[in-house]
């Protein structure tokens, strides 16, 4: 996701290679999903970090995943 100058300074990120993005799982039975609209983003560094909201975006909130064959 692209960041505003604002979140980036929040989270004290001067490049992409100071961030970790993490996407929330949902597990329930054998449905796996994503949750796209709202990654969270942490600082490498200061370990410090905030989700991301992705209101504009074509992503889902339950997008599926396939394990093995």
């Amino acid at each position: 996701p692209t960041l505003t100058d604002a979140e980036q300074e929040d989270l004290a990120l001067t490049s992409a290679e100071d961030a970790i993005l993490f996407v929330p799982v949902s597990i329930a039975d054998d449905d796996i999903t994503l949750n796209l609209l709202g990654p969270f983003v942490v600082n490498r560094a200061t370990r410090r970090g905030r989700q991301l909201v992705l209101a504009d975006s074509d992503y889902s909130v339950r997008a599926p995943i396939t394990i093995g064959a």
